[in-house]
C-alpha cells in the first residue's frame, strides 16, 4: 500500500563505518544553519567546500549544503555525525579519492525527474537517499566512486544503539558509470513520499504518541489524505495529529465532507478539530 515502508523498516541498523577510506559528510545548512560555526569552533583541522559551487546552482552555494572532509579526526567525525542525525540533515560518504567523490556528489545534484525535465535533487536528505538507494536499478550510477554511504536511521520509532543505515554498491557491478543526470525509477517518487512521512513522524513522534509499526500504514494514509485535500502546512497537520492517529479518514463521511469542501486549509483544519472535540 505504501511503497517501500516494510522494506525500509526491515533494514539493519549499524554504527558509522570508515573502512579505511576517506570519510566525507554532506550537511544541509537549511536544516543545520549553525553547522559551519560549530565546525570552526571545534578546534580540529578540516576541509569544507560548498557543494553547489562550480555547478549551475552556484548562486545558492553559500546557503546550500556543505561538503566536509574530516581527515581522520574522531572528534570532528562525531560532530559531523551529530549534525547529520539531529535534524536529518545529511549523509556520510566513504571513498578513496576526495576529488572524484566530490565530483560525483555534484553530478548527483541534477536528476531526470521523469516528466521530461531535470531537477535539483536534495539526495543528501536521509529520506531521499534511502528512496534512491532502494529503487534505482543502476546502482553503479548512483554510487559512482563512492565505496559506501551511511544515512541517519529513525531515532524514535525504532529504538537502537546503532543510528545509521549503511548502503553499498553491488560488488558485481561492472558497468560503466554514465556522466549524465541520474534517472529515477518508476517507484522512486512513491517510495520517497512514504519515507518522507516516516522521517517526519519520527521527528514529531510525541505528537503522534510514538506509533508502533502496525499503526504506520493507516497514519501515513491519513496524512496523504489531508495533504491531497489541501492541508499541507506542518502546523495544521500537527493540530490534526489526534485525528490522523485514528481510523482511516476516507472511511469517515463527516471527515471527508469537510476535506472535500471548497474552503481554505485553515478553515478545514478548524472544522476537523471541532469534529474531534464534539
Amino acid at each position: 500500500m505504501h511503497e517501500g515502508l516494510n522494506e525500509f523498516l526491515a533494514l539493519a541498523r549499524q554504527n558509522l563505518r570508515t573502512d579505511g577510506n576517506g570519510l566525507y559528510f554532506i550537511i544541509d545548512q537549511t536544516r543545520q544553519p549553525e553547522a559551519l560555526t560549530q565546525l570552526y569552533n571545534c578546534g580540529h583541522a578540516f576541509e569544507v567546500e560548498y557543494l553547489l559551487y562550480a555547478t549551475e546552482f552556484e548562486h545558492l552555494a553559500e546557503s546550500g549544503p556543505i561538503w566536509v572532509s574530516v581527515q581522520g579526526s574522531h572528534e570532528l567525525t562525531q560532530l559531523c555525525a551529530r549534525l547529520c542525525q539531529e535534524r536529518q540533515a545529511g549523509i556520510a560518504i566513504r571513498a578513496q579519492s576526495h576529488q572524484l567523490a566530490l565530483t560525483h556528489a555534484r553530478r548527483l545534484l541534477k536528476i531526470n525527474d521523469g516528466s521530461g525535465g531535470q531537477s535539483l535533487a536534495t539526495y543528501y536528505q536521509p529520506a531521499l537517499w534511502a528512496a534512491l538507494a532502494m529503487t534505482i536499478q543502476g546502482q553503479r550510477d548512483l554510487f559512482g566512486p563512492w565505496s559506501g554511504v551511511a544515512s541517519p536511521a529513525l531515532v524514535n520509532l525504532q529504538k537502537s544503539q546503532s543510528g545509521w543505515l549503511d548502503w553499498q554498491p553491488p560488488v558485481d557491478s561492472a558497468s560503466a558509470i554514465t556522466t549524465g543526470p541520474l534517472a529515477l525509477a518508476n517507484n522512486t517518487e512513491k517510495t520517497y513520499r512514504t519515507l518522507r512521512w516516516l522521517y517526519w513522524i519520527d521527528q514529531e513522534h510525541q505528537a503522534f504518541h510514538s506509533p508502533g509499526q502496525a499503526a504506520l500504514p493507516t497514519l501515513i494514509g491519513n496524512l496523504d489524505a489531508l495533504t491531497e485535500h489541501g492541508i499541507t502546512d506542518e502546523r495544521h497537520l500537527l493540530r490534526l495529529a489526534q485525528l490522523s492517529r485514528g481510523p482511516a479518514l476516507d472511511s469517515q463521511p463527516a471527515v471527508m465532507a469537510i476535506l472535500q469542501a471548497s474552503t481554505k486549509a485553515f478553515i478545514k483544519t478548524e472544522r476537523l478539530q471541532g469534529l474531534g472535540a464534539s
